[in-house]
C-alpha cells in the first residue's frame, strides 16, 4: 500500500508544479487603444495577442460607424512578434470604426472579437477671420492676437 500512495504522492506534486498551457489567443491590447480616441489618423492598426497566432487563418477588418467595410490589405504578422498582426489602413476621416478580428492560435484553437476606436476631427490652426476680431480697436486686438499666438491659436489675421 506504501508504494501506491508513495506513487500518488508524487504524480501530484509533478502536476502541481507544472505550468498551465495557454490553450486560446485573445486581445492582449491594440494600438491605438481599444475604444481611443485618435487626433491623427493611424497608418496602421496593430493587434497584440496572448499568444501565437497563425496568420494563414486569421483576419482583421475594419468599417465605418454605418458598418461599411473599410477596404485594407489583409492583415500580416510582425516578422519579430508571431503574437502581433498588423493591419495597413488607408486615412480615415474623423468618425467611428469597429476592428473585428479571428484568429486561429498555432494549437489551433479559434478566438475572435471586435473594438471600436474614433477618429476625431482635426483641429484646424488657421487663420481664421471675424467680423467680431477685426471690428475691434488695433489696442484690444494686439494683446489677444499675443495670447492667441502663444498657445498656438490664431482665431483672426491682422
Amino acid at each position: 500500500m506504501k508504494p501506491a500512495l508513495a506513487t500518488i504522492a508524487l504524480l501530484a506534486a509533478s502536476l502541481a508544479g507544472a505550468p498551465a498551457a495557454s490553450a486560446h489567443a485573445f486581445l492582449d491590447h491594440a494600438v491605438p487603444a481599444v475604444g481611443s480616441t485618435v487626433a491623427t489618423a493611424p497608418t496602421t492598426i496593430r493587434l497584440f495577442f496572448t499568444e501565437a497566432v497563425e496568420p494563414h487563418f486569421s483576419a482583421v477588418t475594419l468599417a465605418a460607424a454605418a458598418g461599411d467595410a473599410v477596404a485594407t490589405a489583409a492583415a500580416t504578422p510582425d516578422p519579430h512578434n508571431p503574437a502581433e498582426l498588423v493591419l495597413a489602413v488607408p486615412n480615415l476621416a474623423p468618425g467611428h470604426y469597429t476592428v473585428a478580428w479571428q484568429v486561429v492560435s498555432i494549437d489551433t484553437h479559434r478566438t475572435q472579437g471586435h473594438f471600436t476606436l474614433w477618429r476625431a476631427a482635426a483641429v484646424s490652426r488657421r487663420c481664421h477671420r471675424s467680423a467680431f476680431f477685426t471690428g475691434l480697436p488695433a489696442a484690444v486686438r494686439q494683446p489677444l492676437r499675443f495670447h492667441c499666438a502663444s498657445h498656438s491659436v490664431m482665431p483672426f489675421c491682422t
